[in-house]
């Protein structure tokens, strides 16, 4: 649980700190692992006896009208076996090959900035606080994460530049602690360890279509957001859910047993639902990277103030948690 976030700017008088229990909620959010939420999931779907498993397989070809029955979409897999279905959900991420075989265009944005990722182990408790730091190479993140082994660990999100983060990943595991250290500053004491070094490309992506010939994109086949906000999860969850609750209303409504879920009524409803969240926090995450990934004097000074006063009026703070939460 993230209980407290403690958000400043290096070197700055900028700070801003919120606190679950001003909003009256138990926590402003959760750090899961994935590897921990993905064996949660296939345990929850293996009980399912109506869930067929291809795995490991991939899809090589989409043929949307087969045999010209406009009531299904065949996929054929690259072990030769072929599926059909009266709707396809594409939830095959960033690189989507079923939103690339429907020949969905794409806006991409390159934020010129890759993402470091490492757990690390801290001296001091983090206490269910999570620490957003700004500095001149990027915005620093640090996410609580259970203890192991007795040990305070958290998950690190360092923002960079490509060329910074080959320097970075180039440095022993000592020397890496340094540098973090010199930049985080010392609010959870000394890094006493870190775990394993991955580096991400940041993007904004977004699908020109959200829907096909029976077929939805969900998740980051639709929308790839900087992590700066942490909502890009989120926003494939809500996917989830508003397909789900059409899927389910056309089921209970529907008389007839051949009741069709991959209407274009369906779809149709389902883009236009969807339209204006994925706007907004796409906005929102498009325009905190451009002040805060950023050490342009004219915006250091602006966010800083903007720090300041949101720390002090509760209004604005207010929104700002609702919408991030």
């Amino acid at each position: 649980a993230i209980e407290k976030i403690d958000i400043s700017d290096r070197g700055h008088y900028g700070k801003a700190r919120l606190e679950a229990q001003e909003h009256g909620v138990s926590a402003l959010g959760y750090v899961i692992e994935m590897a921990l939420i993905g064996k949660g999931l296939l345990k929850e779907l293996a009980n399912k006896s109506n869930v067929h498993w291809f795995c490991p397989d991939s899809i090589s070809d989409i043929n949307w009208q087969p045999n010209d029955n406009v009531n299904l979409v065949s996929v054929e897999l690259n072990s030769g076996v072929c599926l059909q279905a009266s709707l396809l959900l594409a939830c095959d991420g960033a690189n989507s090959p079923c939103r690339q075989l429907a020949g969905i265009d794409i806006s991409h944005s390159d934020y010129q900035q890759v993402a470091l990722i490492a757990n690390v182990a801290t001296e001091k408790s983090h206490l269910n606080k999570a620490f957003e730091r700004f500095t001149e190479f990027g915005p620093i993140a640090m996410l609580p994460l259970t203890p192991l082994n007795g040990e305070s660990r958290c998950s690190l999100v360092w923002t960079m530049s490509p060329e910074q983060s080959e320097a970075i990943l180039a440095l022993n595991d000592d020397e890496f602690i340094q540098q973090l250290e010199l930049a985080f500053g010392s609010w959870l004491g000394a890094i006493t360890q870190v775990g394993k070094r991955d580096v991400y490309p940041l993007v904004l992506l977004q699908a020109q279509q959200q829907t096909y010939h029976r077929m939805a994109l969900i998740g980051n086949a639709s929308h790839t957001i900087h992590p700066i906000a942490g909502q890009g999860f989120n926003l494939g969850l809500r996917d989830v859910q508003q397909m789900s609750a059409l899927i389910e209303k056309a089921l209970n409504e529907s008389t007839d047993t051949d009741t069709d879920i991959g209407s274009f009524t369906l779809l149709n409803e389902y883009a236009q639902m969807r339209q204006l969240d994925q706007k907004q926090v796409i906005e929102l995450t498009d325009s905190l990277v451009t002040l805060f990934a950023n050490d342009l004097l004219p915006l250091v000074a602006g966010r800083n103030v903007g720090l300041k006063v949101m720390n002090y009026l509760s209004p604005l703070k207010n929104t700002l948690v609702n919408k991030l939460m």
